[in-house]
């Protein structure tokens, strides 16, 4: 077994990072990696992912389609989800979405991959460029999520 992990501070309410990765139908709005297609939000179901082709003048969809499956769903703590390429004793990815509190009031985001399976040994080089890449997702995460805690904040203040 391999394991990738990348984490970001983003200083907005748990609940708002939570909304931000959950609202999938939004994703167009502020993910540069990802659309989400169509899903089954359960533990079980799956999300059926569209790659944003790399050229970053073009938030165009590839053809490819991603399904993953749905692992488990703790909320505002952890999304978790898997997929198998070709069958699950050559490769097998568990990607791990957590929220957690730090020591300073903020909220450290982080991504962690687990990856199984025989193939694993000679494709982890290339992986490990490929789940780099979502860095560019948790500062967009980073970015909208504190936007719309900064708008929570200010609404609540005009609400006083």
């Amino acid at each position: 077994m391999r394991e990738f992990s990348i984490s970001i501070e983003i200083n907005a309410p748990a609940y708002i990072i939570w909304q931000t990765l959950m609202e999938f139908d939004h994703y167009h709005d502020w993910n540069p990696l990802f659309t989400v297609q169509q899903w089954e939000l359960r533990v079980g179901g799956f999300l059926d992912l569209a790659p944003i082709k790399k050229n970053p003048k073009s938030r165009k969809r590839s053809n490819a389609i991603i399904r993953t499956k749905i692992e488990a769903i703790d909320e505002q703590q952890q999304l978790v989800l898997s997929r198998c390429l070709m069958h699950s004793s050559l490769v097998h990815m568990v990607h791990y979405f957590e929220i957690n509190p730090s020591d300073r009031g903020t909220i450290i985001f982080s991504q962690r991959w687990l990856a199984t399976g025989v193939l694993i040994p000679l494709m982890w080089r290339t992986l490990c460029k490929a789940m780099a890449r979502f860095d560019q997702l948790n500062q967009a995460l980073k970015s909208h999520a504190e936007h719309l805690g900064n708008s929570d904040i200010n609404s609540d203040l005009g609400d006083k």
